[in-house]
């Protein structure tokens, strides 16, 4: 709902090995209606379709 506030704790690991020429990682996320069934799939790219 509009307004609406919630603390959604995340942990993010990031390898010890990540090559130093990545300066900035970028976190995307979408919350979904749990009352709702999605049919989601991910690639290894990150994109992302479904309905």
């Amino acid at each position: 709902m509009p307004g609406e506030e919630i603390l959604l704790p995340i942990k993010m690991v990031v390898d010890d090995e990540l090559p130093e020429n990545i300066k900035n990682i970028v976190l995307s996320y979408t919350i979904f209606d749990s009352k709702i069934e999605h049919n989601i799939t991910m690639d290894h790219d990150g994109d992302h379709a479904g309905s």
